[in-house]
């Protein structure tokens, strides 16, 4: 397995494990049989993705008190953005950053594997 976390600790591969829970390659045959530690694999994403729907919002959000009562400039704003904005361009910039997602268990059997 690569790439997840530990708590809040990032680890590249078991080999990290192994550093952070202070096992020894050579101590690994020696853990209980049932030994496991559960881990949430780790996902590289954008921190997130605009559209023009979201900056509008965001927009009107910030700026509320400034909409006619109507509240019908919400077209003409969302024309302009799709107008002024590469929102394929500008998603390709977001930084992308590694994020937790499901929860898994690694057993002493995917240490041993990895130490063989």
């Amino acid at each position: 397995m690569e790439n997840f976390f530990i708590e809040e600790n990032f680890m590249h591969d078991i080999g990290c494990l192994l550093t952070h829970c202070d096992i020894e390659e050579e101590d690994v045959k020696d853990l209980p049989d049932d030994w496991d530690i559960e881990v949430q694999e780790a996902i590289y994403e954008p921190m997130f993705k605009l559209d023009v729907y979201k900056i509008q919002e965001m927009l009107f959000n910030n700026n509320e008190e400034r909409y006619s009562e109507e509240g019908n400039e919400d077209t003409k704003i969302i024309k302009a953005l799709n107008e002024c904005i590469d929102f394929e361009k500008l998603n390709s910039m977001i930084p992308i950053l590694w994020y937790g997602g499901k929860t898994k268990k690694i057993t002493k059997a995917d240490l041993l594997e990895y130490v063989s």
